[in-house]
Parts: C-alpha cells; structure tokens; sequence
C-alpha cells in the first residue's frame, strides 16, 4: 500500500507551544462571548437594549456557516489566509465600536461580529483538522479549552453582569492574539489532499463510524448549553464544570497515559447520568443544578470532534473533511430546533430523547473507538528507512507476517474488499487470514482484534 502521502503530510503538520495556542484559544471566548451577549434579554450598561434583531442574527449566522462551507469545499488549503481576513475584519469592527455612533452604525458593527465569529468557526476546526499535531491538538483541546470555558464562565456569571464597555474592551483582548495566531499560521503547511490517482483506499467503515460519532458529538454541543441555558446561573456553571471536567482528562492523559478518546466513556457516562437527572428534575426541581453539572462534563464529547476528524484525515486526507465536520454541525442545529418544536408542550419527550441520544453516542463510541485509535497508534517512524512500521503486542507473535498486515488493516477500519485491493489478494483469502487470526487469538469479531492491538 502506498501511503507516502499520509507520512509527507502528518510531517507537515505544526507543533505549538502553549503561549501560541493561549492566542488560539481565545477564539472560543470571543465566539461564546459575541453569541451569548446577543441574547435578546441582555442590555448595554443595563439600560439600552442592543439595537439588533435576533431574526437578522439568525440569518446571519446560517448565512456564514454556508458561506464557510462553501469555501472549505471549494479553496480548503487556503482557509488561513480567509482566516486571516475575517481576524482582522473583526478587530477593526471591534475598535469602531468605541466610536460614538448613530444605532444603525453600532447595530451594522454587531452583526459583523456575529458574521465573523460564525464564518470562522470552520477555520478554526480546520486548523486543528490539518495544520496540528495530535498532541497539540490534544494540548490545546484539553488544556487551553478549559481556560476558555473558565473565561465563558465568568462572562456569563448572573451575579455581576458585564456591561457593554466591558464586552466591547473583552472583544478587542481576544481578538488582538487571535489575529496574531493567524497572522503567524504557515498557510504553505496544509497537507496535499487525496485524488484518485494516489490509488488511497477509504476505510469506509471507519469514515462512516466517525462522522456519526461527529454528528452525535455536535447534537450533545447544541444541547447541553441550550438545557444550561434553561437553569439560573446554568451556563456559568456548566462552562466551569466542563472546564474542570476537561482538565481531568488532561490530567489522565499526561500522568496516566489514557489517550484522550479512551477516557471518553467516563465522561459521555457522567453525562447521561445528567441527563436522567434532567429527566427525574420534572419530578424533583431540586435536581436541576445537579444535572446541569452532570451534563456539563459530556461537553468534552462535542470538543473533541476536531480530534476524531484529525484521525480520519491522517488515514485519508480529504478535502471535504472539516467541511462534513461543519454540515453535520448545521444538521445538528437543525435537528435540535426541530426537537424543540415537535416536544414543544411536552418535556418529558423531550428530555427522554435527550438521554437517547446521549445513550446512542455512547453504543456509537464504543463501537469506533478501536478504530479511531488503531489510526492513532498503529505505526510508528523507522530510524533506518523514515517509514512507518507496525507496531504490535507480544499477544500478537503467534500470527504470520501476512496475518499480522491483515490484522493491522482491520484495525484501522477498512473493510475485507478494502484489504484485498491494498494487498493484491482475493477477498476470500483475506477471509482465511481473518478466520485463522480470530482462531489463534481466541476471539471472535474485528471489534476485539482492533482492541488486542491498540491495548499497550
């Protein structure tokens, strides 16, 4: 199999140290600060009422998802440099809101903001996706994430609201280093993506899997902050616990040596237990606050999507990825309103279909997770040849070498007709090799074999 392509790439891609990603993380503040200060009930100073429209916002930010996914489709290796207009478009816009200004101006200045904080959220996933190393992505995922959650927390605490003089002063301290992060961002590092004449396999079932658990993920994101939002001080602290929840995971990451994906179950757990206690608060309002904590902690499924997308990209570099990654964000917008809709009258409904999906996305998980994480750490960097090599458990020293590249494919998710392509056999003989593999190992399904292999 000719994977060339995938080690140029993956050589391609930036390692960051905390400094530069602190910049990158403050474009989730800006965005949760710009989103929520939007709420028709917020005021400027207290006493004015922004001069905007909410349907106009609406329209706006559907307006710059499509946009953004238009352009992630069409031109995805030039998505920094788009960045980097739409960086500084907003911190202009930001410095005019200092200005005295007639409302329509202010008004005009706002929705650009709201504009570009939408628009870039496609670049930022990009940048994850196909500029950082895993452990940065992870670094910044999981440690810089957190700090930003704690910022979005005391933005939205309820006991000293932010007046505007202090949100318009807080958009220019976060978009000064984020248009640094940008400005400073090699755009030459995008890696090549695939085309039908690299002879590439999909691992289409890895592919599949993963953009289900993206689409689960990005309903979780929607959800969770929308039932915060429903609960006094609810945001505040489901920002703070998510933040603590997140810094756990790093914790076990780094002393531990739990990758990231790996401790999801935990968290995704914690979360439906939120969830059934979101259920049982219709019963016992007392359990609101603990549920909102709860449900806070499975926010870690929704931020580590980009990190799920990486690991498809470095088994099959796509240049729809993030752009998939974005319409399943929108599909999950989508689908949500829609439940809100139908479950209007009814909360019962609603919050049991809240605790199914979250149910789902674990089944999900469970089910790709092997995979996603033989993508991970199946190879390694020969000294001698620059080549990535198998890398297997002694459990494994009982197959041939034959059997061990076979056992290898399926743990990266590719399918039998997928495998008799990338080795020149029949598909019926990479079924022997899977029957006497599954014999020898004494197991039973790919599920397991993936699990053998990926266990250190």
């Amino acid at each position: 199999m000719n994977e060339n392509l995938l080690f140029e790439n993956e050589k391609k891609r930036i390692e960051y140290p905390l400094s530069r990603l602190f910049c990158f993380m403050m474009f989730i503040v800006w965005q949760m600060g710009i989103i929520y200060y939007m709420g028709p009930a917020l005021t400027i100073d207290g006493n004015v009422p922004l001069p905007i429209s909410m349907d106009n916002t609406t329209t706006l930010i559907v307006a710059a998802y499509i946009i953004c996914i238009i352009l992630l489709i069409i031109i995805p290796d030039k998505f920094v440099w788009a960045a980097r207009a739409s960086a500084l478009v907003a911190l202009v816009t930001a410095f005019g809101l200092f200005m005295p200004m007639a409302p329509e101006t202010l008004a005009l200045l706002l929705y650009i903001q709201v504009f570009c904080c939408c628009f870039m959220i496609g670049f930022e996933s990009a940048t994850i996706v196909f500029l950082l190393k895993e452990k940065t992505a992870i670094l910044h995922l999981m440690l810089c994430y957190p700090i930003g959650y704690f910022i979005i927390a005391f933005i939205q605490n309820e006991i000293a609201p932010i007046p505007f003089s202090g949100f318009r002063f807080g958009i220019v301290i976060m978009l000064i280093p984020l248009t640094y992060f940008y400005c400073r961002l090699p755009s030459e590092n995008c890696p090549r993506f695939v085309k039908k004449s690299d002879n590439l396999i999909r691992p289409k079932k890895l592919l599949s899997g993963a953009y289900f658990l993206a689409l689960l993920g990005a309903l979780l994101g929607v959800i969770g902050p929308a039932v915060a939002a429903e609960i006094d001080h609810g945001v505040s602290m489901f920002y703070g616990f998510a933040g603590i929840a997140a810094l756990i995971l790093y914790y076990l990451y780094k002393r531990r040596e739990m990758h990231p994906l790996k401790t999801l179950p935990f968290a995704i757990s914690i979360g439906a237990l939120g969830y059934l206690m979101l259920f049982m608060s219709l019963y016992v309002p007392a359990l609101q606050i603990p549920a909102c904590i709860f449900i806070s902690v499975s926010m870690t499924a929704c931020a580590l999507l980009p990190l799920v997308i990486l690991v498809v990209v470095k088994q099959y570099p796509s240049r729809f990825a993030v752009a998939i990654l974005m319409s399943l964000a929108v599909v999950a917008v989508v689908v949500h309103s829609s439940m809100l809709e139908i479950f209007r009258s009814d909360l019962t409904m609603l919050y049991l279909s809240y605790l199914a999906i979250i149910i789902v996305t674990a089944i999900v998980y469970l089910l790709v997770s092997p995979f996603l994480l033989g993508v991970l750490n199946e190879k390694l960097i020969s000294k001698e040849t620059g080549r990535a090599v198998p890398v297997f458990s002694s459990r494994l020293s009982v197959l041939t070498e034959r059997e061990l590249e076979v056992a290898d494919l399926i743990s990266r998710g590719y399918s039998n007709r997928d495998i008799a392509k990338m080795l020149f056999i029949s598909e019926y003989t990479v079924k022997d090799h899977t029957k006497n593999i599954y014999h020898k190992l004494d197991i039973h399904s790919r599920f397991e074999l993936a699990a053998i292999i990926n266990k250190k």
